[in-house]
């Protein structure tokens, strides 16, 4: 759709225009190796572990401590680590009116300080530093597809984004954990995480998004030019006279920008500044202990007001095709009603 309606323009503007898209990819996110957080362990011998009976967490821990629990996946470990916080606080409140031996109050004391220090590199790596969240910044990925006029196939479109959307809404209730009271529930999702996941593994909405932002980026950027030119060289029509290629012009205005190509830029427009909203509000609690490749990348594709990011870009870009189409369709008295 992109490369045909470049080359309609070029025609309609009397020159040859054509769109090569296929060495366009989207920034992957930094190396893991550059993403990881380091998280402080609390190693513990039998007899101290035993100790934490108190705490009703030996279960827990024995789960922790089986052949599968050692190669927990991080979302696994994500719960887990939630559930011992969750657990460690109770007790916490518990030895308060308990008589315990200055030792073991310590122990309990120290364990409890060192997972709410741990809590935002946990959250942080168990959110950006897996597979599934990688895969919605894969470079491999090919774009959106077009809206669908079948409604039918319309409604699953929108179900797969509805789907990611709720998925990343629970990453950002996960998030927020790391800046709230230490008095926060589990929340009610919690044990179901490995559906978002999965949602985001499968579906990679975040890929194909940023490589639809790029190639219509691109699009547009070209489109404003050959108008550009072509305006430059010589007016296209002369006073306000509509001459026979300024019908041709209008045809692929109507025809192939606002019938085809604007409804995808709307698209795109639209779930993208939800995606990179839900993105902003997940990082946002996190900002302080990011590590600094991913600052830099946030900076430049996952920030909305960055004039230099990818997003400002492409509004920029948008901002210049629908000029350069105002411009010409005026010159020729051409300009539809409540054109912007």
């Amino acid at each position: 759709m992109l490369e045909d309606y470049i080359s309609r323009l070029g025609n309609a503007l009397g020159t040859d225009a054509s769109l090569d898209l296929s060495d366009i990819h989207p920034a992957p996110l930094p190396r893991r190796r550059l993403r990881i957080l380091e998280e402080t362990p609390v190693r513990q011998g039998l007899l101290e572990v035993l100790e934490l009976r108190q705490c009703d967490l030996l279960p827990l821990i024995a789960q922790r401590n089986s052949s599968l629990g050692r190669v927990m996946k991080p979302s696994q470990k994500l719960v887990y680590e939630l559930k011992f916080i969750v657990l460690m606080r109770q007790c916490v409140d518990r030895i308060r009116t308990q008589e315990l031996e200055p030792e073991v109050r310590e122990q309990i004391l120290n364990i409890w300080a060192i997972k709410q220090a741990n809590l935002p590199a946990v959250l942080w790596n168990s959110l950006y530093n897996t597979d599934e969240m990688e895969a919605n910044f894969s470079a491999s990925e090919p774009p959106l597809e077009l809206p669908s006029a079948d409604i039918s196939e319309k409604r699953l479109q929108q179900a797969r984004f509805a789907s990611v959307k709720l998925s990343l809404q629970h990453f950002q209730q996960l998030s927020s954990l790391a800046s709230q009271a230490q008095n926060w529930p589990l929340p009610d999702f919690i044990d179901n995480i490995e559906e978002d996941y999965l949602t985001l593994y499968s579906n990679r909405f975040g890929s194909r998004w940023q490589r639809s932002l790029l190639i219509t980026t691109t699009t547009l950027n070209q489109g404003a030019n050959l108008i550009e030119q072509r305006l430059k060289s010589r007016p296209f029509c002369f006073s306000g006279h509509r001459n026979q290629q300024a019908e041709i012009l209008m045809n692929v205005f109507q025809k192939y920008y606002a019938g085809q190509l604007q409804p995808y830029l709307a698209n795109i427009h639209q779930q993208g500044d939800i995606w990179l909203a839900a993105h902003e509000a997940i990082l946002t609690p996190l900002q302080s202990t990011l590590p600094d490749a991913m600052r830099e990348y946030r900076k430049d594709y996952l920030d909305r007001q960055n004039q230099t990011g990818q997003w400002q870009q492409y509004r920029q870009a948008l901002h210049r095709h629908t000029t350069a189409w105002q411009e010409i369709l005026g010159q020729c008295n051409m300009m539809p009603d409540g054109s912007r």
